[in-house]
């Protein structure tokens, strides 16, 4: 679906001479990649809408697409398969801040800031097989981003756990899953590729 109305979308603006025939294809597949994430994120924001976590979506969602970017992980086959498995995610994320106590935030923060960066120091950055890196010095990089960025977010983590408001609290939850969701997809993404390649050694 994505796929065909990108096509269109690039053959439209070959007739309008906006763009050059011989370009059609980057075009096609950059529109295509528009249209999946603009799908995503309308759906994200009609469900924070609807639940009225506006706020913890945005914090949340601002975690886990920045860390997401720096140490890679888990893609679907499909853009229907992502923006499915993004928004399933997403709720999962959302009802365990509406269902967790406020009193056991530190006790859920402690185990999961540890987990997060046992993995990312471990394993981070994991490139898609689609896009690997393209030599040892930009996968150098994204380790290093990976493991400042972890830093950065389980220290304003911790900051608004101790902060005496409620919200920054529920904020500081917001953070540590989108921190969790962004190394689980990671760790997905690695023993996906380790299996793929014992069968190919096999």
């Amino acid at each position: 679906m994505f796929s065909r109305l990108a096509w269109k979308l690039a053959y439209f603006f070959v007739g309008k001479n906006i763009i050059k025939s011989e370009d059609v294809e980057i075009y096609a597949y950059g529109y295509e990649i528009m249209l999946s994430e603009t799908v995503n994120w309308i759906i994200t924001a009609i469900i924070a809408l609807l639940t009225g976590r506006i706020i913890e979506t945005f914090v949340y969602m601002f975690a886990f697409m920045r860390l997401r970017w720096a140490m890679g992980g888990f893609h679907a086959n499909s853009h229907i398969g992502c923006i499915v498995i993004s928004t399933v995610v997403y709720m999962v994320c959302l009802y365990l801040i509406s269902q967790t106590p406020l009193n056991i935030y530190w006790i859920l923060a402690g185990a999961g800031l540890i987990l997060h960066m046992i993995l990312v120091f471990a394993i981070a950055p994991v490139a898609h097989t689609n896009k690997p890196f393209a030599d040892e010095a930009e996968r150098l990089k994204f380790k290093i981003k990976s493991r400042r960025l972890s830093s950065i977010y389980a220290a304003i983590c911790i900051l608004l756990l101790f902060m005496p408001f409620p919200m920054l609290k529920t904020c500081s939850y917001c953070v540590l899953l989108g921190m969790l969701s962004a190394s689980v997809s990671m760790l997905v993404e690695y023993i996906r590729q380790i299996n793929n390649k014992g069968r190919c050694d096999t």
